[in-house]
């Protein structure tokens, strides 16, 4: 599966209870690739980077923090295709900075603009389930 990348939440990547065995949660990341479904809070186009939020945190109104925001590089997409308040599939590489914060080197990017975010986790989740079931046995 990780030609097409492991898909997980921004919240989820920044969850630390969903880190397994390290205190250091880009350490486990770092390497992988992960599939997000992200929503485009900016995008400079120049300095090839985009700054996403999930788009299930975000659309709770009883939240005063957003959530966490990812830092998305964007060098290797052809300019011109990403649009602030967009949301889209985004598979890439996880990497770590240099001051130990994750961002995502994109290799492929996909508009989803019309899909609904809480059906896509809701899949997602029984996807997950499906898996483990198989796994298990």
């Amino acid at each position: 599966m990780s030609e097409f990348g492991y898909p997980i939440s921004i919240y989820e990547l920044f969850e630390s209870n969903s880190i397994p065995e390290t205190t250091s949660q880009s350490s486990t990341w770092a390497g992988k690739t992960i599939r997000i479904l992200a929503l485009l809070k900016e995008y400079f186009p120049v300095d090839e980077i985009a700054i996403a939020s999930d788009p299930i945190q975000h659309s709770r109104v009883d939240s005063n923090n957003q959530g966490k925001s990812l830092n998305i590089k964007t060098n290797l997409i052809k300019a011109g295709i990403l649009a602030k308040g967009g949301l889209y599939l985004i598979i890439g590489n996880v990497s770590i900075n240099a001051d130990d914060d994750l961002f995502l080197q994109a290799r492929t990017v996909t508009d989803v603009c019309g899909l609904d975010p809480n059906v896509y986790w809701e899949s997602i989740k029984m996807q997950r389930l499906l898996l483990s079931s198989y796994i298990s046995k």
